[in-house]
């Protein structure tokens, strides 16, 4: 199969690209809806995962273009979000998308969609899903992921541990200045700019196992949507955020250098 994701995160991109390249699905990327646009255009794909909230243009605005076009008029489009309100909700499918799949990424939902809508192309495919899935069950536990505040049920079925590592890496280097940016954006009224900030670290929280950060990130979301946040959720959210940032500092002063000199050692 042939899948399309439309989304503008990188550490979002790689953890799903992983784990549909890991069933044996192709998966190519698009940055924004406008890229998503012109790829759908240009080449065929059986499946677009489509994240609502994008730079350029947004995935509600791609999908009306899109389904303008008589061609793509039965092209299965599913919506990526990490939270949705109504209003959203009804805007998405009024604009043609044929569903939801919620952020983070639940490995085995993603999975039972795709073969719903996907029609095998051999009489071995869904064997094939199956047997997959459950190799990628056989992870056994690392204690060293066994850390407070985080959840990596998803990422240890479809990545090692050295990945996990340099994944979380990232989403602390992309995060670190976020908490501070997000303050100054509240302190001076800009309650839309803040919200896109929160939605975002949101997103990355969730697909990295980061579940208290989600959840307290989730609850602020969802209250500045509405253009008002309480001082309780903003401090719930400062103390999740500061709380897993020391948790990520404990275990890369462990395993960061170690990653690092790895990944230099296979540039050399």
């Amino acid at each position: 199969a042939y899948v399309l994701v439309a989304e503008d995160n990188h550490i979002n991109q790689q953890v799903i690209s992983e784990l549909l390249q890991g069933v044996g699905v192709e998966v190519c990327i698009a940055n924004n809806g406008r890229e998503a646009m012109d790829l759908v255009e240009q080449l065929n794909f059986d499946v677009v995962l489509m994240d609502i909230q994008m730079p350029e243009m947004d995935g509600i605005t791609a999908t009306t273009h899109l389904r303008k076009n008589p061609r793509f008029a039965n092209l299965p489009i599913f919506a990526l979000t990490a939270g949705v309100t109504p209003d959203e909700r009804e805007r998405a499918l009024a604009c043609g998308m044929n569903g939801f799949l919620a952020k983070p990424i639940e490995i085995n939902l993603l999975l039972e969609t795709l073969t719903k809508i996907i029609p095998p192309k051999s009489e071995n495919s869904a064997d094939y899903v199956t047997v997959k899935v459950i190799k990628n069950n056989q992870h056994t536990d690392n204690p060293e992921l066994q850390l407070p505040g985080f959840d990596f049920y998803n990422l240890i079925h479809i990545l090692n541990f050295e990945t996990i590592i340099n994944l979380l890496i990232e989403f602390q280097e992309d995060a670190i200045d976020t908490m501070d940016q997000i303050k100054s954006k509240l302190s001076q009224g800009f309650i839309f700019e803040a919200e896109r900030q929160v939605h975002r670290l949101k997103g990355m929280a969730g697909t990295v196992g980061a579940i208290n950060l989600y959840e307290a990130t989730e609850k602020l979301d969802s209250e500045l949507k509405k253009g008002e946040y309480q001082d309780k959720s903003l401090s719930g959210f400062i103390t999740a955020y500061q709380a897993t940032m020391e948790t990520l500092d404990q275990l890369f002063a462990k395993h960061k250098p170690k990653v690092i000199n790895n990944q230099q050692a296979q540039e050399i």
